[in-house]
């Protein structure tokens, strides 16, 4: 999957980890699910959302687009942002 990210994040209280996951709709959307059937204790629909997210890679996302902004910012120590990504970032994974 290729995923488009902008050049820069805008400004958000939200950590910029988090706003670059949540241009994964299918992650964010498998996550909600998941949190609503744990609220539910539904263990069945529970069991089939952890094996969708590991089709889908969504254990390794989070570590995944931290290693693509850690790339990102060594190679540009002089940036006052606090972090940004390229576009391909989007393409880690």
């Amino acid at each position: 999957m290729i995923a488009h990210v902008a050049q820069e994040t805008p400004g958000l209280a939200q950590p910029a980890i988090d706003y670059v996951l949540d241009g994964d709709a299918e992650l964010r959307r498998i996550e909600a699910e998941l949190a609503a059937a744990e609220a539910a204790h539904d263990g069945s629909h529970i069991g089939e959302l952890h094996a969708r997210l590991h089709e889908i890679g969504g254990y390794a996302a989070r570590r995944a687009r931290q290693r693509c902004s850690t790339a990102w910012a060594s190679c540009n120590p002089t940036s006052s942002v606090r972090w940004r990504t390229s576009p391909a970032a989007g393409a880690c994974a």
